[in-house]
């Protein structure tokens, strides 16, 4: 979905999502691949465009969905992703780019774009990705996998017995506590 920067009216635009929008897979196939995410590219919510003077604000409210890989038992887990983005947009000026330059504070915070389109997607993609919990779980208490078999503890398949082991490290504590308690 790309829309002409000239096209923007002044009021802004409004664009509402059902869910039924394609709004990610131009932009998903410009991400690295990432092993075990999948993003669903049909997002649902509202879309605000305003163009004020140089800069374009993109805010709203938008979900979707991320496939991912538990980390403690493996298990496929789907995860509703929320965004509310508050987007500075600028043009970048291909003729003004001095490379021994940092950048400003202001630009920090700022998305560039070259020409005369701007791709939502684009900008949301990264809002996404930003939201995706460094460690996806199936559960707050999953259990994990079972060190013995490999399979889910607790599962029918893991039918291993539970052992009550003391790592061989914290032995000497042990036993210290042992010979604390008469």
């Amino acid at each position: 979905m790309k829309i002409r920067v000239e096209d923007i009216p002044e009021e802004g635009l409004e664009i509402a999502l059902s869910g039924e929008e394609d709004v990610l897979s131009d932009s998903i196939a410009k991400v690295p691949a990432q092993r075990r995410v999948q993003i669903d590219p049909y997002v649902k919510g509202h879309l605000r465009i305003d163009h004020c003077d140089q800069e374009i604000i993109l805010s709203g409210s938008m979900e979707t969905m991320f496939s991912l890989q538990c980390s403690r038992c493996l298990v496929e887990v789907n995860l509703p992703v929320r965004v509310d983005p508050y987007v500075v947009i600028r043009r970048r000026d291909p003729d003004n780019v001095d490379e021994g330059e940092g950048v400003a504070d202001e630009e920090v915070y700022a998305f560039f774009i070259e020409g005369e389109e701007i791709d939502p997607g684009d900008v949301l993609i990264q809002e996404f990705l930003l939201e995706l919990p460094m460690k996806p779980l199936c559960s707050e208490d999953c259990p994990g996998l079972c060190t013995q078999c490999g399979a889910p503890k607790g599962s029918a398949e893991c039918t291993c017995e539970v052992v009550d082991a003391v790592d061989s490290r914290w032995e000497v504590l042990a036993k210290l506590k042992e010979g604390m308690n008469p």
